[in-house]
């Protein structure tokens, strides 16, 4: 799929989301089928400071949950993904104190680096009033283990 067409997709359509559970830290997590039944669940958790969330996604298979939606051919990646962002845009309503989110992968998922990074590259148009603030990779060993793709309000501190 081209970058534009990703672009125009996503902001057009996602699924209904059929359970949000706020949680009391700060977290919120979201539930949503597909048309074909497949259960995802979208986690927008709170692993630093009141003004941070880091945000996953996952579908469900028998044993237990998988990072399987990636943005590959025919996955559905695209409206799986428009979901995650109206999920994102509730979290932000919900906590208005949030300036600051974060999205990894491992390197070895290219297909998920590749639809963070088009999400990261083109956020103001989902995300009014946001922009990338960085993509880094992280190594272990001596080699690169997982890349952190942060965006941020255009207003946020950047101390």
């Amino acid at each position: 799929m081209k970058a534009k067409e990703f672009i125009v997709e996503l902001a057009n359509f996602s699924y209904e989301i059929m359970l949000r559970d706020v949680r009391t830290n700060g977290e919120i997590k979201y539930f949503f089928e597909t048309e074909t039944g497949e259960e995802f669940e979208v986690y927008v958790e709170n692993p630093f400071d009141p003004t941070d969330r880091a945000v996953s996604f996952r579908s469900r298979t028998s044993d237990g949950w998988a990072d399987t939606a990636t943005g590959t051919a025919g996955s559905g990646a695209v409206k799986i993904f428009s979901t995650v962002v109206q999920c994102i845009k509730d979290a932000l309503a919900t906590f208005p104190e949030v300036d600051t989110l974060y999205f990894s992968s491992t390197t070895k998922e290219i297909s998920r680096l590749g639809l963070y990074q088009r999400f990261a590259n083109n956020v103001s148009r989902y995300l009014p009033g946001w922009r990338k603030a960085s993509s880094k990779i992280h190594s272990v060993g001596g080699r690169p283990a997982l890349q952190v793709f942060t965006i941020s309000r255009l207003d946020a501190d950047e101390s």
